[in-house]
């Protein structure tokens, strides 16, 4: 056992002459010691893995959960406002950041292009959208190219796609919602 003495920078123990004594065991001592020298060796090695790979990975998992918030309400939502104008969002289940909202020309006014909504909808700050139309063909050489800019060449319907991106906020989903109702309020029947 051994006794430390400190001195007292304010004075307060008068009793004690301004010092205040500490009873250490020396075997307790020795193992905090142990104990701080391996902790410290430890995050001499952890530290610059933990840096290098941990921190980058915990920054992508939480933008991939805030991608995927942003994604379920950006589904939710689309969904609403295909039920308002009788559309429907595409069933897509492998894909986890693009949605789907169908387009059936019947629902637009006489003369509407389709592929107006998606330059409309950029004129109002929307960017991103891109309208398919299932008659667009592209001749390259030889090779003409059904459904042009589809997945694939005979889709029944047109669609317009929207992507939940990093970096796109909650707010953004409900600016984005509002303007293709108000737009849909415009150009449908």
């Amino acid at each position: 056992v051994l006794s430390i003495t400190h001195p007292q920078s304010s004075g307060i123990n008068a009793e004690y002459g301004g010092f205040y004594s500490c009873r250490v065991d020396l075997f307790s001592v020795h193992k905090a010691c142990v104990i701080l020298v391996i902790f410290v060796i430890l995050m001499d090695l952890y530290l610059p893995i933990c840096c290098s790979l941990s921190l980058p990975c915990l920054y992508q998992v939480s933008r991939m959960f805030h991608v995927s918030q942003v994604y379920c309400n950006l589904k939710a939502g689309l969904e609403k406002v295909a039920n308002k104008h009788g559309e429907r969002i595409l069933d897509t289940p492998t894909n986890q950041i693009s949605l789907a909202f169908t387009l059936t020309p019947a629902h637009f006014k006489e003369g509407f292009q389709l592929t107006e909504l998606g330059s409309m909808l950029f004129q109002r700050n929307v960017t991103g959208a891109r309208v398919v139309t299932t008659t667009a063909e592209k001749t390259i050489g030889a090779v003409t190219l059904h459904g042009f800019g589809s997945h694939c060449d005979n889709y029944p319907t047109a669609y317009i796609t929207f992507a939940a991106g990093v970096g796109m906020k909650l707010s953004d989903v409900d600016v984005l919602l509002t303007k293709l109702d108000k737009l849909l309020d415009k150009v449908s029947l």
